[in-house]
């Protein structure tokens, strides 16, 4: 220290003939302390600063490294998945092209058991076109057990297989046919119909205003399969008793019976 003392001194004149240590040399060497001091703090703290900014960069270049990583292995999903998607895809179009290419061979299977069974009724001579409409034209007052309902009011009778006299329709063809048929019970009456196919029941209703001073309707249809001969027809039940009078008025109360051929 007294080598640079004596280096500086001459330079600021603050040597006197007293000594080097006097008052200027003191407030010199304080003043050059605390600059040191000073400059070592700040050295101290960019060195600080340096350290902190240095395993900041260093933190944010491992999470860069990482993200990109991760970036790379999602890419590589994503590419996996429209890879799988597009080949699911592929068998889904491939699904939906044989399915339809099976339905049309069904249906083009079935349309030509149609066209066949068309032929062979042509070719028989059996009719084609078989629809019936007929109503009753006057009302039942005690029809009673087992009684077969006469429609003796033709509206149509296409194939003419219909009976206006008997009430019995005898089916010309074999196929599926519909029936249908209603009917009108007066006040406090009872009355339950039957459609039969030969001798057998193929369904019933009944119509039941005992309790009310209305009339009553009930209807009822029937989808049934025949074969040529079998006869069709309404009657009152076998073993039910019958009350009070069935309606059938022109315009009003009109109890019919009707069936058609489906096919």
């Amino acid at each position: 220290m007294p080598i640079l003392i004596y280096a500086i001194c001459p330079l600021f004149g603050f040597c006197t003939r007293r000594g080097l240590f006097g008052e200027a040399s003191e407030s010199l060497l304080q003043f050059l302390l605390k600059r040191t001091q000073e400059q070592d703090s700040k050295i101290a703290a960019l060195e600080a600063k340096m350290m902190k900014d240095h395993s900041e960069l260093s933190d944010r270049i491992s999470f860069l490294e990482s993200k990109v990583r991760n970036s790379e292995s999602a890419r590589r999903k994503i590419a996996n998945l429209y890879l799988l998607l597009m080949e699911n895809r592929q068998k889904t179009e491939s699904k939906k092209v044989n399915l339809v290419e099976e339905e049309n061979q069904n249906v083009a299977t079935d349309d030509v058991r149609s066209l066949k069974s068309v032929q062979r009724r042509i070719l028989s001579g059996r009719g084609l076109f078989v629809a019936f409409y007929a109503l009753m034209s006057r009302s039942e007052p005690t029809p009673g057990q087992h009684h077969t309902m006469v429609f003796d009011t033709e509206v149509t009778n296409v194939g003419s297989a219909y009976n206006k006299h008997d009430g019995v329709f005898t089916a010309p063809t074999n196929g599926i046919y519909v029936f249908n048929w209603n009917l009108y019970s007066s006040y406090h009456g009872d009355v339950v119909s039957e459609l039969m196919v030969n001798s057998n029941s193929k369904g019933g209703r009944r119509s039941d205003s005992t309790t009310v001073n209305e009339d009553h309707s009930s209807s009822g249809c029937v989808v049934v399969a025949l074969n040529h001969g079998d006869i069709v027809f309404i009657r009152t039940h076998l073993t039910s008793q019958q009350n009070g009078q069935i309606i059938s008025k022109p315009g009003t109360y009109e109890y019919s019976f009707s069936g058609w051929l489906l096919y």
